[in-house]
């Protein structure tokens, strides 16, 4: 069987806080999905790094592992039927994303 429409969230303005968090956290899904007969479909696997658009000149610094297998990051994203794009844009002096 397989964990349709799995996601992880994180926030940090840390990159190397955010690898080692996330890592840890793809550790135990591993383990959970192992121990439910469950799996992910590796392929479609992706990391999304929303930033700003200060920082939009950054290459994505992930690097994130799940099941011996580097996890690609990616500038766009469709989950459930919503796009999400790597960048962030502050709208009229909002301090945050509303989805």
């Amino acid at each position: 069987m397989y964990a349709d429409d799995t996601a992880i969230y994180l926030g940090s303005q840390a990159i190397d806080t955010l690898n080692f968090s996330l890592n840890q956290d793809l550790e135990h899904l591993a383990e959970w999905l192992e121990d439910n007969d469950l799996a992910l479909n590796l392929a479609k696997t992706k990391s999304l790094l929303f930033t700003s658009q200060r920082h939009k000149e950054r290459d994505c610094k992930l690097s994130l592992i799940l099941i011996g297998r580097e996890i690609s990051c990616v500038t766009t994203f469709k989950y459930l039927g919503v796009v999400f794009y790597n960048l962030v844009y502050d709208l009229e002096g909002s301090r945050g994303l509303c989805v």
